[in-house]
């Protein structure tokens, strides 16, 4: 019994093996980063804002609010460290693991290897703008 094949483009064969792998090695330790970094900004705040509502006296529903409006800020502080600190480990596992030099023996590029970081980049340039414009 033959199964029908699907002409249907999988996602699989729309980004080549390397773009697929380099972008798994960024994203994993940016979002990382990220939640890090976005978490330690909105801590020291808590922890301010709980302390001036001990003493100041008030609902504390008011200091979550608070924290949420500063979510965006934060996110837009967050983000390109996130991104950088991504790239570095990336590109860090992919030297010390000698992968880069095979890479660059087969004859890939610096700016090919980059496609993804670069795409990752743009990505979020246009969500850092509409974080900021918000």
């Amino acid at each position: 019994m033959a199964f029908a094949q699907s002409t249907e483009p999988q996602l699989s064969n729309l980004i080549p093996s390397i773009d697929r792998y380099i972008l798994r090695l960024v994203i994993l330790p940016m979002v990382g980063v990220f939640a890090l970094a976005a978490s330690l900004l909105l801590l020291d705040k808590m922890r301010r804002l709980f302390d001036f509502v001990a003493v100041e006296g008030g609902p504390v529903g008011v200091v979550f609010k608070m924290l949420g409006a500063l979510i965006p800020e934060y996110a837009s502080l967050a983000i390109p460290l996130g991104l950088l600190l991504g790239v570095l480990l990336a590109f860090r596992k992919l030297a010390t693991s000698s992968e880069l030099d095979t890479m660059r023996s087969v004859g890939l590029s610096y700016n090919r290897l980059l496609r993804m970081p670069y795409a990752i980049t743009l990505v979020l340039v246009a969500v850092n703008i509409a974080l900021v414009f918000y």
